[in-house]
């Protein structure tokens, strides 16, 4: 019985020992198991990092652009306002420079006619000159048998104040 008893016992120890190697064999694989695991973990999170910077980064640079589209879009209205005002002096210009021209061509009538009415009034005064000379040639022809003759520097000197008179009045 003892020796059963001991065979008994060397029986369950080898069963012990096996079960006892086994579990050390299934101990070292999930050890193994769990090495692979936390390195595909970390190389996950490493992964998840780059994802994140990457993700951080870009809302970075669409907060920039987002920036510059709205200055840029500030700067459009600012220059379509400028565009507009410049727009409106040009045409207030071209309107000022309308009516320069025409303020300008009707001066240029006016000039033209008065021109006109000079040359009409100095051919008159031609006229009158020349007929005055030969109405004091006449009168003076007319007189100097009756009266005496009238010296000719005062008769000169009545024929040229007489004209200016008439040229002065109109």
């Amino acid at each position: 019985m003892l020796e059963a008893k001991l065979a008994q016992q060397s029986d369950f120890a080898v069963a012990e020992n096996k079960k006892s190697k086994e579990q050390q064999s299934q101990i070292e694989y999930l050890r193994a198991l769990e090495s692979n695991l936390r390195e595909q973990l970390s190389g996950y999170a490493q992964k998840f990092e780059n994802v994140q910077s990457t993700l951080s980064k870009s809302n970075e640079l669409f907060g920039t652009f987002k920036t510059e589209m709205e200055k840029s879009s500030a700067a459009m209205k600012k220059s379509e306002k400028e565009k507009a005002a410049l727009e409106q002096k040009l045409g207030a210009a071209q309107l000022s420079c309308i009516r320069m021209h025409e303020e300008r061509q009707a001066e240029r009538a006016d000039v033209d006619k008065l021109q006109r009415q000079n040359a009409v009034l100095a051919s008159l005064c031609k006229e009158l000159k020349a007929k005055s000379a030969a109405a004091a040639t006449a009168a003076t022809v007319a007189a100097a048998p009756t009266t005496a003759a009238v010296p000719a520097e005062e008769q000169a000197a009545a024929e040229e104040t007489a004209p200016a008179e008439i040229t002065a009045s109109s």
